[in-house]
């Protein structure tokens, strides 16, 4: 077969010809905004022209009607409207993003929290349980009541719903009181009382003098009541911020929000600009003058999550719900010894109040040594400070970290926007940006967020109501906890500011955000000078046990009254009181740990024999 004569010269041709008729279909400026257009999922392929247009009605971009109908371009009033859709939802999603870590944050924080509590809650009504069965010998059968109400009235409170604390606790000890009385002495016989003899001691306990259980249950009600209501109140700040953040995640975008964030994003793309990034400065400006009223709300937001991280009580090493639950069963063991110890000063008077015969003896020979315990500790062991860095603490210390943090988001959120680079030129001099005009310098100042809040004419209701809710809330801790939690350590803070102080944040008793000088800092003990000898010290635990300042009686160690350790002990309470005063720690529930004479200590002993 012969093949046909191919002229070199005609083949050029036909590849050149070739050549620049790919290169008009594939790199025609309408083609890349098309493919740019499709794959920002902005709307369908046959809004974009294949070639340069003139539409009159384009008014977001440029205003079309002023031009030269020679003026053409990529874009249609159709695509012009895709884009202002596109530009609302793009800035929802950025201020979602923004949003995500943080709520995502608070908002595991909150359940796990939440989760912990009733774990605590479960594990203190089981010891407490164990305690009355395994080492006070009553049945479970004639507790179990006592201490499934006491426990369920604690989960109601926990609830927020209306339940006295003081009324469970008080409930508790007059139900178990009976049992504590028929078992008190080891030197008579154990008696069976009657159901009436057993009311009469139930409804009677609170008037018996002195007090069986002297101020152990109003000491464990106060401590209780407060780590409960603290940590109420920080459930609550959370479920607020967390409601905060939905309210801008929400945020109602206007018309003209939605042409400034069109003309930064998607205009360039009208002249064929796909890849061009925005300036810096178009972008800050659009970006302040959408979220400026977010600043409605900045304030209150700032001031009450330094209330919150100021929170001490309830979320902190000493006095939590984590400790407070985690002790009760010991806090009621030490109530129940000292009824059994001290029966013979109140048992005139109960029999005055209740005279009710012993119908049914029970002769019962007395153990020859207490059993081994099951509770966690002993009830006259000294307890060395117990470090709570727990999973719990640790992740409230965390969780106030990011939130210390995010105090000023809302006065910073454009700016933190505007600082991608991915997305957004980060040079203020950059001549090759898309300034919302052409691609050049972007010459235009900056504006201030503080001016553009002023000259806001739509605020979001939706952010007024909140920033009510903020300022409520805020109100509402400063108020139910001025001086203890809040008030001393907002005054120290400010002192400390006047006086060069660094910036950092106590966020708990001697918890501090940043670096310290001291590793003492760190669990609250500081550093300190006196006298050398060790006398002067006078430490305030509240590991060992309650105190009473008018019945020394109520700590870890009962002195006889009367005795030489009795009047000893009303010293270090006064010795205590006053270093509590002078600033050393405060507490709910404290206990005096001080050395004890060695002869003290020994009539001490020789008396917890003797009964």
């Amino acid at each position: 077969m012969k093949m046909p004569n191919i002229n070199p010269f005609q083949c050029l041709i036909c590849v050149i010809v070739w050549t620049f008729g790919l290169s008009l279909d594939t790199d025609h400026e309408c083609h890349r905004v098309k493919q740019e257009f499709l794959h920002r999922g902005i709307g369908s392929s046959h809004l974009v022209p294949d070639n340069p247009v003139y539409d009159k009605n384009i008014s977001i971009c440029f205003n079309a009607a002023s031009r030269n109908s020679n003026q053409k371009t990529c874009c249609t009033r159709d695509m012009e409207l895709k884009y202002k859709i596109a530009a609302g939802k793009y800035l929802t999603n950025s201020i979602k993003s923004k949003n995500a870590h943080l709520k995502k944050l608070v908002m595991d924080h909150l359940l796990e929290y939440q989760e912990r509590v009733e774990e605590l809650v479960v594990r203190s009504e089981n010891n407490t349980a164990q305690l009355l069965s395994d080492i006070y010998r009553i049945p479970r059968t004639q507790h179990q009541a006592i201490v499934n109400e006491f426990y369920g009235n604690i989960r109601t409170y926990l609830r927020h719903k209306h339940v006295s604390i003081y009324g469970a606790v008080n409930t508790f000890f007059d139900s178990i009181f009976p049992f504590v009385y028929s078992s008190a002495s080891w030197k008579q016989p154990a008696s069976i009382l009657s159901e009436e003899h057993k009311t009469c001691l139930r409804q009677s306990r609170q008037d018996i003098v002195p007090k069986p259980f002297k101020t152990f249950p109003n000491n464990i009600s106060h401590g209780l009541n407060r780590a409960f209501s603290i940590s109420k109140s920080y459930v609550d700040v959370l479920s607020l911020i967390v409601e905060a953040i939905n309210t801008t995640d929400y945020l109602n975008v206007t018309e003209k929000c939605q042409d400034r964030i069109t003309r930064l994003q998607y205009c360039s793309q009208c002249q064929g600009h796909v890849s061009v990034k925005p300036c810096k400065g178009l972008c800050l400006n659009s970006m302040r003058q959408c979220l400026a009223q977010f600043s409605v709300i900045s304030e209150e937001w700032s001031g009450l999550v330094t209330a919150m991280v100021r929170l001490e009580g309830g979320v902190s090493q000493t006095n939590s719900i984590e400790r407070m639950l985690g002790d009760l069963d010991t806090f009621i063991d030490r109530a129940i010894d000292y009824a059994k110890v001290t029966y013979q000063s109140y048992m005139d008077d109960v029999q005055k109040l209740c005279n009710y015969k012993v119908t049914v003896p029970v002769e019962r020979t007395p153990p020859s040594k207490l059993p081994i315990r099951t509770s966690k500790l002993p009830i006259r062991e000294s307890r060395t400070k117990r470090s709570f860095t727990g999973s719990l603490y640790e992740r409230v210390l965390e969780v106030k970290k990011e939130l210390l943090n995010a105090r000023k988001m809302f006065d910073t959120f454009a700016d933190d926007i505007c600082d991608g680079d991915i997305t957004y030129e980060q040079d203020y001099n950059s001549t090759t940006c898309w300034n919302g005009l052409e691609v050049g310098k972007y010459n235009f100042d900056v504006e201030d967020l503080s001016t553009l809040l002023k000259s806001a004419l739509v605020i979001d209701p939706s952010l007024v109501v909140m920033k009510d809710k903020l300022t409520h809330m805020r109100i509402n801790l400063m108020t139910r906890y001025p001086e203890s939690d809040l008030g001393h350590s907002m005054m120290a803070d400010s002192r400390r500011e006047g006086s060069g102080y660094n910036g950092y944040l106590h966020i708990g008793h001697g918890t501090v955000i940043g670096p310290t000088d001291d590793e003492d800092m760190v669990d609250g003990s500081g550093s300190g000078s006196g006298s050398g000898d060790g006398n002067d010290n006078v430490d305030i635990n509240i590991d060992k046990g309650f105190v009473d300042p008018e019945d020394p009686g109520t700590g870890s160690e009962v002195a006889k009254p009367g005795s030489a350790a009795d009047h000893s002990t009303v010293k270090n309470l006064c010795l205590a009181l006053m270093g509590a005063l002078s600033g050393y720690m405060r507490r709910s529930i404290v206990d005096v740990e001080n050395e004890p004479i060695k002869e003290e200590e020994d009539k001490y002993t020789l008396y917890l024999r003797s009964v």
